[in-house]
């Protein structure tokens, strides 16, 4: 089995592939609080299902870009934007069945005990990424509850606490004023009035704490689900066609939410973005480093539960770095990676990435304790 990959590898030049695009079916069941999806779903199916029965105030635990597959969002441990209210993707999991090298259809679930087979199968799964145990055909996973059916945060929902996502961009086609750009995305489950009191009371630069305010409105997840997140990932679904003669770097970051090692990240990216303006004047390229809320109910299962590892941090963050011109390609890899050495020592342990954000560059035996892939292995085979 596979993964979500920036760096390609949810793909392969050596090896098998298997097609799993016609294994998309959805099936809900809102009476027994489950949802299954074949192997092949998108999210964009599984979310197609609340739409279409319009069941407001229901949501499926997954993933914010409707075109990423069920199957390596969850394997990965799945960070969406419902992670900080309901916990990670993987949490919501109920059963898997995975047929196996050999031959053999397996079903795991919730009900097995942990020192079983089954049951260390089933921990495996939750957040092993590319462990490669079969090729997973089926998922269940619980429904989830909003406390309210509209939305408010720019309609974008969470479940009690609220989620502020960012995106800080240095775009070389722009210049002046400052080195970057800021794009929010917030969540929050609750009223609009809510919504402004909660703003009010967190947000301390009052332009900011305005402008969050007047961006935001309620309204009915089902819309959301069908409208508003499909929108707000279009630039970049179509950033990802093959027609785009684009090239791009990534690399990702665990950062937990300690003030002065956030307010030196904080300095390093401002610098780092500064000096890729004055490094490739006149050229076309981005510098972006998102930020993506977790913790909240992301942390409240012990880091022994499942295979994800990185439950106590507070943000996954990652770069990526787009080009367009051929020839930069060694210059951009030389400064992604000055860029990365920088930030990594304040990244958890020195070292953690999330897996679903993976880095071409790394060596195989560091991508694994990034990803505390390692652990997961002795963990399956005792």
């Amino acid at each position: 089995m596979r993964w979500h990959s920036y760096a390609g590898f949810s793909t392969t030049n050596e090896g098998i592939l298997l097609d799993l695009v016609r294994m998309k079916k959805v099936d809900l069941d809102i009476d027994n609080n489950v949802v299954t999806l074949q192997g092949g779903a998108l999210w964009g199916h599984a979310y197609k299902t609340l739409v279409n029965g319009r069941h407001n105030g229901y949501i499926i635990n997954g993933g914010r870009c409707p075109t990423v597959g069920v199957g390596g969002f969850l394997l990965g441990g799945g960070l969406g934007p419902f992670t900080r209210s309901f916990g990670m993707g993987c949490d919501t999991l109920k059963e898997a069945t995975l047929v196996t090298a050999d031959g053999r259809i397996v079903t795991v679930s919730d009900e097995d005990k942990a020192n079983t087979d089954k049951g260390r199968l089933f921990w495996a799964l939750r957040g092993a990424g590319g462990g490669n145990f079969g090729v997973v055909v089926e998922f269940k996973m619980y429904l989830s509850k909003l406390q309210n059916e509209e939305r408010a945060g720019g309609g974008r929902p969470l479940h009690v606490t609220i989620t502020i996502d960012s995106s800080w961009l240095c775009d070389l086609k722009q210049s002046g004023g400052s080195e970057l750009g800021v794009r929010f995305l917030v969540y929050y489950d609750g009223t609009k009035d809510e919504f402004d009191k909660l703003i009010e009371k967190k947000v301390k630069q009052k332009d900011l704490a305005k402008q969050l305010k007047r961006r935001s409105l309620a309204e009915k997840s089902t819309r959301f689900l069908h409208e508003t997140l499909a929108s707000q990932w279009s630039e970049e679904t179509i950033k990802a066609f093959p027609s785009q003669t684009s090239y791009k770097l990534y690399s990702s970051f665990v950062f937990k939410n300690d003030a002065s090692r956030i307010r030196s990240v904080i300095a390093i990216i401002r610098q780092e973005m500064a000096a890729f303006r004055r490094e490739f004047p006149g050229e076309t390229g981005l510098l972006q480093v998102t930020w993506i809320h977790s913790g909240g109910q992301a942390s409240a299962k012990k880091r022994s539960e499942t295979a994800f590892r990185w439950r106590d941090c507070t943000y996954h963050a990652y770069i990526m770095l787009e080009w367009q011109e051929k020839w930069l390609e060694m210059d951009m890899r030389g400064f992604m990676q000055k860029f990365k050495e920088k930030l990594k020592p304040f990244s958890m342990m020195g070292r953690a990435a999330f897996i679903n954000f993976a880095d071409a560059a790394l060596q195989s035996n560091a991508s694994e304790r990034a990803s505390f892939l390692l652990h997961l292995l002795r963990h399956v085979k005792r």
